[in-house]
C-alpha cells in the first residue's frame, strides 16, 4: 500500500462546498443530523460536552469492537488500520492555511479600520453591534448551531431557485432606486422652497 492511499483524507474547501450544496446527500445528512443531535443534548438535555464526547467515543469503540470479534467468529479478516498517519506535508498544508486565515483577517481589519473610508467602518462596527445584540438573546453553542443550519439550508435553496432570487432582488433594488430618486427629488424641492423663501425675507 502506497503512503497515498495510507493517508487519510482531510476535509478540504472542495468537501466542504458538497456538504453545503448537497452534493454528497449522506454526507451533508449526517453532518445535519450529527449537529443536530450534538445540539439537543448539549442545549436542551443540558449534557456536558466531555462526558458526552467520551460517551460517543465509548460507543464508536464497542462497536469496532463488537465488528471484529464478529467478523473473526465468521472467520473473515478485519480491515487493517495499522498504515493509517497524518503525513508532514499535509499537517503542513494545514499550517500554512490557518496562517494564511490569519493574516487575512488581520490584514482586513487593518484595511477597514485604516485605508477604507469611514463608511465602511461603520458599517463593520454597526455589524459586529447587531452581532452583540443577537449574542444575548442567545449563547454561543445557539448561534453557531443556527449559522450551521442555514449553511447547510440557504445556499441549496439558493441554487435551486437562483434565477427567482436574482429577479426578485433586481426588483427590489429598483424600487429602492425609485425611492430614493423621490426622497432626492423632494429634498431638491423643499431646499429650493427654503432659499427663495429666504431671499423674500431679505
Amino acid at each position: 500500500m502506497s503512503s497515498a492511499e495510507q493517508e487519510p483524507a482531510l476535509p478540504t474547501r472542495d468537501t466542504l462546498t458538497d456538504i453545503f450544496l448537497w452534493r454528497k446527500k449522506k454526507l451533508s445528512v449526517a453532518v445535519l443530523l450529527i449537529s443536530t443531535l450534538m445540539y439537543v443534548a448539549l442545549e436542551i438535555y443540558l449534557y456536558r460536552f466531555l462526558p458526552l464526547l467520551c460517551w460517543a467515543l465509548m460507543a464508536v469503540f464497542l462497536l469496532a469492537f463488537l465488528g471484529a470479534s464478529l467478523l473473526k467468529i465468521v472467520g473473515k479478516e478485519g480491515p487493517n488500520f495499522s498504515g493509517l498517519e497524518v503525513s508532514e506535508e499535509s499537517t503542513l498544508e494545514a499550517a500554512r492555511k490557518l496562517k494564511a486565515w490569519i493574516e487575512d483577517w488581520i490584514r482586513w481589519m487593518f484595511v477597514i479600520s485604516v485605508e477604507r473610508e469611514w463608511i465602511e467602518f461603520a458599517r463593520v462596527v454597526v455589524g459586529l453591534y447587531l452581532l452583540s445584540l443577537v449574542g444575548r438573546q442567545f449563547n454561543f453553542l445557539t448561534v453557531v448551531y443556527i449559522g450551521g443550519l442555514l449553511g447547510c439550508t440557504i445556499p441549496i435553496i439558493y441554487t435551486k431557485n437562483q434565477d427567482k432570487i436574482r429577479s426578485w432582488t433586481e426588483r427590489v433594488k429598483m424600487q429602492g432606486q425609485r425611492w430614493f430618486s423621490a426622497v432626492k427629488e423632494k429634498m431638491g424641492g423643499m431646499k429650493g422652497k427654503m432659499v427663495s423663501k429666504e431671499k423674500k425675507v431679505e
